[in-house]
C-alpha cells in the first residue's frame, strides 16, 4: 500500500514538473503599452488645460471695452465716461455706469457680448468730436404736440422726423448729447475704441 501511494505521488510530481510555465503576454510594463498610455494621458492633459484656459478667458460670459479718451493724439486723463444703453439713456441715472480715465486716458467697461452701447461724456469744457459722434435716436415725432413737449432739437423737429435723446436733461439736444455708438465684442474678447474729444469752452 505504501509503495502504491509513493508511486502515485511520484507520477503526479513528474506530470506537474513537465508542464510548461504559463507566461502572460500582456504586461503593464510593456514598452509599446507604456508609450500609448503616455500619449493618451498627454492628450487628455492638453485638452483639459485648453478647456480651463477657455473658461477663464470667457470670465462668466463677459466682454470688455477699453476706451482711449484723447484730444487729437494726446490722452485726456481723469475724465468720466458714461456707458449708456437703449434701456438707460440718461447719463446721471441710477442705472448708468461711469468710469474714470487713468493718467493715460484709458478706462474699461465689462459688458454683455454683442449688445449695443453708447459712450457719453458730460463736461462744460469738453464734448465728443462731432465728426465721430452722433445723437441717440429714440423714435419719430408723431405730431406737433409731441414736438412742442419734447426737448428742443437741432435742427428743429418736424412731424415724422427723427427724435433724439436729451442725455443730460438740459431741455435741448445739442453737442453735449453726442454719443459714440459701439457694439460689444464676443464673450472673452476685448474691443479698443478711441473717444475723441474737442474743447467746447476753453
Amino acid at each position: 500500500m505504501c509503495i502504491k501511494w509513493l508511486l502515485l505521488k511520484t507520477s503526479t510530481q513528474n506530470q506537474l514538473s513537465n508542464r510548461q510555465p504559463f507566461v502572460c503576454s500582456f504586461s503593464l510594463f510593456s514598452p509599446n503599452l507604456n508609450h500609448k498610455l503616455f500619449m493618451r494621458i498627454k492628450l487628455l492633459t492638453i485638452l483639459s488645460v485648453a478647456l480651463l484656459f477657455t473658461a477663464c478667458k470667457k470670465e462668466d460670459g463677459k466682454a470688455h471695452i477699453i476706451v482711449n479718451v484723447k484730444s487729437g493724439s494726446a490722452p485726456i486723463p481723469n475724465v468720466y465716461v458714461s456707458l449708456l444703453t437703449d434701456e438707460h439713456r440718461i447719463y446721471w441715472s441710477a442705472d448708468s455706469v461711469s468710469a474714470k480715465a487713468d493718467n493715460n486716458g484709458r478706462l474699461q467697461f465689462d459688458v454683455v457680448p454683442g449688445k449695443t452701447y453708447y459712450l457719453s461724456h458730460q463736461s462744460y469744457k469738453w464734448t465728443l468730436d462731432p465728426a465721430n459722434g452722433s445723437y441717440m435716436l429714440i423714435g419719430k415725432f408723431d405730431s406737433q404736440h409731441d414736438i412742442d413737449y419734447s426737448p428742443a432739437q437741432t435742427p428743429p423737429g418736424t412731424v415724422g422726423g427723427n427724435k433724439y435723446q436729451d442725455i443730460n436733461v438740459d431741455g435741448a439736444v445739442n453737442p453735449w448729447d453726442l454719443v459714440l455708438k459701439i457694439s460689444a465684442p464676443a464673450a472673452g474678447k476685448t474691443l479698443n475704441v478711441d473717444f475723441p474729444m474737442v474743447v467746447k469752452h476753453p
